[in-house]
């Protein structure tokens, strides 16, 4: 009887309390109630504790939101049966059978499926804000290191440019599992980007309704994306026209790779290791270098000359302490006397070459007088042909060529040709 009492009513079956709070669960409970001073729960006692289920349901209805993702599931799903996806958008596949003596005959990793994409067939997928429900927050506010079921996905806010005049606002997915970068074709054609063939098709497995498939990617595009305060723009990337994708972009390793993006899961964090510009916060400025200010002529003379000052100085300290290491080390090299007579032999024999050559010079002279000759005076040149060119044809007129010459330059030259 008490126990029913206690089930209509949200009681605690360990404390024997009614409308305890969400938190409560008889499984962490430990206020036994004292079997001395206990009597019996009546209908009564339960109505009087009635006024706390209000506050109650005031609180369920402030956690109630959208989970993370909805995927229609089969009833006889079995969470034994994983799927390792890197970038999931669509159907789940469905089981039959019983679960305990699928549990028991297979292997721990026998039913691991490893896949790149799940593609929906007609069913739509909604990207939530990570909520669950509060029998789940109850579960997980009970045992403090466990971690929660959901966590929100990182969108970023991005302006795109298309063919458009200006650039679009489009909510993009941040995606580090996802070896493709992809966009849905209704994108594609809101912000008029020009569609590309692939040379070579990219294929995908795909998992549906239990089932693998191949799916054949044919076309592309190419995509560039900034900041919505176009503090940052990043560098163009391909990405793969997929239809019914769950989001409107999907930036996968590519795009993070490519721009050097590094991810913070705990700190909720995108940033570019290069600039240090954090693409998840939109209020986020580039870092910039500080503009020196300008130093006035005057006031640049005089640390010019301060600088002169101190450089003479240092130099003239290391010239000190050079001197006095190589006077202590006997460094200096000591210059002999001067050898009279070998000094004397040297000028003898220089003076003897040069008297050679000068009678060298005068023998040459002598004997190609003819060519070393001075020129005669023109009025003792011969009269008398020494030599005759014969023409061909001697009554031939030269002809005259037109030469293109630049307006500006005709009339000086006119004047040269006829002076």
């Amino acid at each position: 009887m008490e126990r029913d009492l206690l089930n209509d009513h949200d009681g605690c079956n360990r404390c024997r309390k009614f409308y305890v709070p969400p938190e409560h669960r008889s499984y962490v409970c430990q206020d036994w109630p004292d079997a001395h001073n206990y009597r019996t729960l009546t209908l009564q006692d339960a109505l009087d504790a009635k006024p706390r289920q209000s506050n109650r349901q005031n609180n369920r209805a402030e956690q109630r939101s959208t989970v993370a993702a909805t995927v229609p599931l089969s009833p006889n799903f079995d969470d034994v049966y994983a799927a390792g996806i890197a970038a999931m958008l669509g159907n789940a596949p469905t089981y039959d059978g019983n679960r305990a003596e699928r549990a028991a005959s297979a292997p721990p990793t026998a039913h691991i499926r490893k896949v790149n994409a799940v593609l929906p067939s007609s069913i739509a997928f909604a990207l939530g804000n990570g909520s669950v429900s509060s029998e789940e927050n109850d579960f997980i506010g009970a045992v403090s290191d466990i971690a929660p079921l959901t966590v929100d996905h990182l969108q970023w806010n991005a302006n795109v440019f298309g063919g458009n005049e200006f650039p679009t606002r489009i909510t993009c997915l941040l995606d580090n599992g996802a070896h493709l970068v992809l966009i849905r074709p209704e994108t594609v054609a809101d912000l008029a980007l020009p569609i590309r063939k692939l040379t070579e098709p990219i294929s995908i497995t795909l998992a549906l309704e239990g089932k693998k498939t191949v799916n054949v990617f044919h076309d592309y595009v190419h995509l560039q994306l900034s900041s919505v305060n176009n503090e940052w723009t990043s560098k163009t990337v391909c990405a793969l026209i997929a239809p019914q994708l769950c989001t409107n972009i999907l930036l996968g390793l590519p795009f993070l790779t490519h721009n050097n993006i590094v991810i913070d899961h705990e700190a909720r964090t995108a940033v570019d290791k290069i600039s240090g510009f954090n693409l998840l916060n939109e209020d986020a400025r580039m870092p910039r270098n500080r503009i020196k200010k300008m130093v006035p002529p005057k006031v640049r003379v005089k640390l010019i000359l301060k600088c002169r000052k101190e450089m003479i100085k240092e130099l003239k300290e290391k010239c000190r302490e050079r001197l006095t290491k190589m006077n202590e080390g006997n460094l200096f090299e000591i210059p002999k006397p001067v050898n009279v007579v070998t000094a004397i032999k040297h000028t003898i024999e220089a003076l003897a070459s040069k008297e050679k050559l000068q009678q060298c010079e005068e023998k040459i002279k002598d004997e190609f007088k003819e060519i070393f000759a001075p020129i005669p005076h023109i009025s003792l040149l011969p009269t008398e042909n020494m030599a005759r060119i014969q023409v061909k044809n001697a009554y031939q007129k030269i002809a005259n060529r037109n030469y293109s010459c630049p307006r500006e330059y005709r009339e000086a030259f006119s004047e040269l040709i006829q002076q």
